[in-house]
């Protein structure tokens, strides 16, 4: 397994540095395909049938954003319905915030790997050390950011967090740690024997963050990751933002509006949820992970390789970041997410310098892969053809 693992760690280190090599300059990539003369031509007939896949979408209520970029251009961006259904004022673009669910964790995890680059976290030292008065020091950091810390999910285990939860209308992270601790909340097997997916740990890591930087998780990421990454109408939230502020959609968890009212005690925990951003800036988090301008390039290739329990068995999961081999060469990095209202999607791939992002708030259409199945199909097509 540890060679395997070696294998392909160096075949995405060549790869790396290989893509490395032809990145465009970050300031280019606000250019839109159609302004490069040298446009390759398969992409009129790949933009003709996403075309006619995001149609027939948006009239299964479909109410999103499709961007589809390679080589670091744009070569396919629609938007489709509304910001608000409700009034239909302002038609969905690459402008329009959505809220991230799941797909925040690639971006907390980033906020990790950062501090463990300068020195001030290591990864596999126990949690504890960073947050002195949580109990169980069998957690390592790198456990809590690849889902084998055996913690239970505070969002899809709530049954085990009842009695926790009971007296509680609202939550936040430090409101989480303190009731784990004082009730106990244990592991659910031995931490670090197998994966398990789990929101609690991405939660326990935003506390890390404040902890060890000595500033809100919500700054570190507008000063640390946002800001680099030029992700200017990107922000972390404790709360749904309200309907005036500028170009935040509004979720929906049926064809129905649905206000903040169903925005329960869960919303105001961060990490493993709780950022907004916009396709064109998730676009711009990725080109400063591709341009060495959020992590070191052997950095960001760690997070994208499996990791491993602590008897040496893979799971699909890196730091950060689900996997999905296509072959020794080839590995597709992504993460989707589901959280009320929102069902968003952010896929990258290494070896072709390609990336695909997909952000609805529609979360009981629940077709998401389906979705990106067809568009990368009609993408590897398009390559093929040529």
């Amino acid at each position: 397994m540890k060679t395997t693992r070696s294998l392909r760690a160096a075949l995405l280190a060549l790869t790396g540095l290989l893509l490395l090599t032809c990145i465009p300059v970050l300031q280019h990539t606000e250019a839109t395909a159609g302004q490069t003369a040298a446009e390759p031509a398969h992409w009129y007939g790949l933009r003709n049938r996403l075309d006619s896949l995001t149609t027939a979408w948006n009239q299964a209520n479909f109410n999103g954003c499709v961007l589809v970029a390679e080589g670091g251009r744009l070569v396919y961006v629609a938007g489709l319905g509304y910001e608000d259904r409700h009034s239909q004022a302002q038609p969905i673009d690459t402008a329009s915030r959505f809220e991230l669910a799941s797909v925040s964790k690639p971006i907390t995890a980033v906020a990790v790997l950062q501090l463990m680059e300068q020195g001030r976290v290591d990864l596999d030292r126990p949690y504890a050390d960073y947050v002195a008065e949580f109990p169980d020091r069998r957690i390592t950091v790198r456990m809590l950011l690849n889902h084998t810390s055996g913690l239970p999910d505070y969002l899809n285990d709530e049954w085990r967090f009842t009695q926790a939860f009971k007296s509680y209308r609202r939550l936040d992270n430090d409101s989480l740690l303190y009731l784990l601790i004082k009730h106990r909340v244990q592991p659910t097997f031995t931490p670090g024997k197998r994966f398990s997916y789990s929101n609690t740990g991405y939660a326990l890591l935003a506390n890390l963050v404040e902890r060890v930087s000595a500033c809100r998780f919500e700054d570190y990421l507008r000063e640390q990751v946002f800001r680099v990454a030029g992700m200017h109408n990107s922000f972390a939230a404790r709360r749904l933002p309200a309907a005036h502020e500028a170009r935040c959609v509004r979720p929906y968890r049926s064809i129905s509006f649905a206000d903040s009212s169903y925005y329960h005690y869960r919303t105001g925990v961060l990490g493993d949820k709780g950022i907004w951003t916009t396709a064109a800036d998730l676009w711009r988090f990725d080109r400063a992970l591709r341009a060495g301008l959020l992590l070191q390039p052997r950095t960001l290739e760690l997070a994208s390789v499996e990791s491993c329990t602590i008897d040496d068995r893979e799971v699909p999961y890196g730091l950060g970041w689900r996997l999905r081999e296509i072959d020794p060469l080839r590995t597709v990095v992504y993460h989707q997410g589901f959280w009320y209202g929102f069902n968003p999607s952010y896929t990258r791939y290494p070896y072709a310098d390609r990336t695909i992002i997909v952000l609805h708030n529609n979360s009981a259409d629940f077709r998401l892969s389906r979705l990106l199945q067809q568009i990368e199909m009609a993408v590897e097509n398009s390559q093929t053809a040529i």
